[in-house]
């Protein structure tokens, strides 16, 4: 069986091995990060410049390529381009459950500084992996974002200032008296 040493950032590899079912991990294309894997490992690679992208990288994620042959699916080595969309990739992943996470947190009353801690917490995520003030400022970016884009509601009948309101009322009054 052949092995894919991926390389991949700390934070990265703590939230895959978390979502992993089994102890290694075989690409699939019926789960969402293989099936991205699979489509980068087969691109044509265009810049030869490999191994200076890589050398950030200090984690390696084992992916055991099953049956997928190199030769017979046409699986390249990947390079710096598909070891950092890959990371990008999985990063927005991360991102995107702690805006669920600490959004539920909300809902239940707690601060979302407690909830980033708890959401760190629970994928083992230290200062070290990714910071703490990075994530922080993800969901208050999320936040605003998603407070401008909520619409107030519009309703049945115009809200009028109170003022603008008496006016009509004191002018429609005369009006209801002659009717009577």
């Amino acid at each position: 069986m052949d092995i894919l040493l991926l390389p991949v950032d700390t934070h990265v590899l703590k939230y895959l091995k978390f979502h992993q079912e089994e102890e290694h991990y075989f690409l699939s294309e019926s789960d969402i990060f293989g099936l991205f894997l699979f489509r980068l490992l087969r691109e044509e690679p265009v810049d030869r410049r490999r191994d200076a992208g890589l050398a950030g990288y200090t984690t390696e994620w084992e992916v055991n390529m099953g049956s997928y042959g190199a030769d017979s699916w046409g699986l390249r080595a990947p390079t710096s381009k598909a070891v950092y969309l890959f990371n990008s990739f999985v990063h927005k992943f991360i991102l995107k459950e702690m805006h669920g996470y600490v959004e539920q947190a909300l809902d239940h009353r707690q601060q979302a500084k407690y909830a980033i801690e708890g959401f760190m917490l629970k994928y083992g995520f230290r200062e070290e992996d990714i910071q703490f003030a990075t994530l922080q400022k993800s969901w208050t970016r999320y936040w605003s974002g998603r407070k401008s884009k909520k619409k107030k509601p519009t309703s049945l009948t115009g809200r009028l200032p109170l003022r603008e309101l008496e006016k009509r009322l004191v002018n429609l009054a005369p009006h209801l008296e002659k009717a009577a």
